[in-house]
């Protein structure tokens, strides 16, 4: 599994790369504009939309090419090449998956690194920390730690994580669909996108149906989940699961034919 995640990860590492340089060359602007007080130029403000795009299209471009080189890979001349290989179809497909869950998490990282040192940055040059801003910083930190935030921050993760998942396992089963029955076939890219939305709207139907209350189930990291957040998360899980279970022995079938 280890050497099919590097393998995936060296296929795509130009586009990480431009999209990590673009960052960095943002913060590096931003950085130039925050010591030298230029805070109302035009560069300034650039860099910020720079990093604020960057930041939050680079882990939804990152999966979107994951989903173009899958398409690419079956559907291409050199196809059967990848159904000779000795991995079965769960590691390969699960390994894929696996590369855009890492970058996900990278990406998401490096976003909160960058708003971190970027805020401090701020406010060290234009007020310094003195004993009133750190006052006042630290009634923010304790606000941002009640268990009420943590409540909101942890189920918006974990939706998050669960809603990204699931775009990915139903994107990977529509693909593997038209490549084993449509291959080669005029207008194959259209039923792809129709099967992605019947797929998105099932799903997005179960889960807007969960016949479970807001009810507050367990204390965890200081906050709580709600009986819905949960058992969206859940089914959302055994969705992509499911998904994934079903590409993979399509892609198996279609290796054995």
């Amino acid at each position: 599994m280890m050497h099919l995640i590097k393998y995936e990860w060296k296929k795509t590492l130009f586009l990480k790369l431009f999209l990590l340089a673009v960052v960095l060359i943002g913060e590096a602007i931003f950085l130039f504009c925050a010591f030298t007080r230029d805070f109302d130029s035009l560069a300034m403000n650039v860099s910020i939309l720079i990093l604020s795009l960057g930041l939050m299209l680079s882990p939804i471009i990152s999966i979107l090419q994951n989903l173009s080189l899958l398409q690419r890979e079956l559907n291409c001349k050199e196809a059967y090449m990848l159904y000779l290989t000795p991995h079965n179809s769960f590691t390969i497909l699960g390994a894929k998956w696996i590369l855009s869950l890492m970058e996900t998490v990278i990406w998401t990282a490096l976003a909160v690194a960058f708003a971190t040192v970027d805020t401090l940055l701020l406010i060290h040059v234009t007020v310094g920390f003195t004993p009133d801003v750190m006052s006042k910083f630290n009634e923010l930190v304790q606000v941002a730690l009640t268990p009420k935030t943590l409540q909101i921050v942890l189920q918006l993760c974990f939706l998050f994580f669960a809603g990204l998942l699931q775009f990915e396992s139903i994107a990977v089963i529509a693909i593997v669909l038209q490549a084993t029955f449509l291959h080669w076939k005029r207008g194959s890219g259209f039923v792809i996108l129709v099967l992605y939305l019947l797929l998105m709207y099932l799903s997005t139907t179960i889960l807007m149906h969960l016949p479970f209350s807001s009810y507050m189930l367990f204390p965890f990291a200081g906050s709580y989940l709600s009986m819905r957040a949960l058992g969206q998360v859940l089914v959302s899980l055994l969705l992509s699961a499911a998904y994934f279970v079903i590409s993979s022995l399509l892609l198996e079938k279609k290796r054995n034919i």
